[in-house]
């Protein structure tokens, strides 16, 4: 699964730098950091704690 993760991170640049970003941060492995991302939608779906 890992070797899927990283080809397609490969793929996109804008990905790769927030995958790189962080999993830079002490106890975010590769694979938290990936569903973090999709469960956001990259970051631009927005927390559901963040007030508006």
């Amino acid at each position: 699964m890992e070797t899927a993760i990283h080809q397609l991170i490969e793929q996109d640049a804008t990905l790769k730098e927030q995958i790189e970003r962080l999993t830079a941060i002490k106890g975010l492995a590769l694979l938290s950091v990936a569903v973090l991302i999709a469960e956001t939608n990259g970051f631009e779906r927005g927390a559901p704690w963040r007030l508006r």
